[in-house]
């Protein structure tokens, strides 16, 4: 009975550090911490904001390693969402004003 208990227990250990190193598990986790990084107040009004603060901040808050690369890439392209929002926002305002006027 003892051998069987050890068994289990062996099991359930090399089943668990599979999980960890399986693709799907990662996978899993990189969603959450992105999930994660959306539900925070992230201070994105400071467009100069270096790469390498944002380097630091992500290996501190979630434990990834990025490149430098990467978060310029990323700081480059959350740029152009705020400015196509912007953009999208103040192209409205003719509307507004005419609608108002009338």
């Amino acid at each position: 009975m003892e051998e069987n208990e050890r068994d289990a227990e062996r099991y359930e250990y090399e089943r668990d550090t599979e999980r960890d190193r399986s693709p799907c598990y990662e996978e899993a986790r990189v969603e959450r911490n992105v999930r994660d990084f959306v539900d925070e107040d992230v201070d994105l009004d400071d467009p100069k904001i270096m790469p390498k603060e944002i380097l630091v901040d992500i290996q501190k808050r979630w434990e990834l390693t990025v490149t430098i690369d990467q978060c310029r890439n990323a700081k480059t392209r959350a740029l152009e969402m705020i400015k196509e929002e912007n953009d999208q926002q103040f192209s409205r305002l003719r509307d507004y004003r005419v609608e108002l006027l009338e």
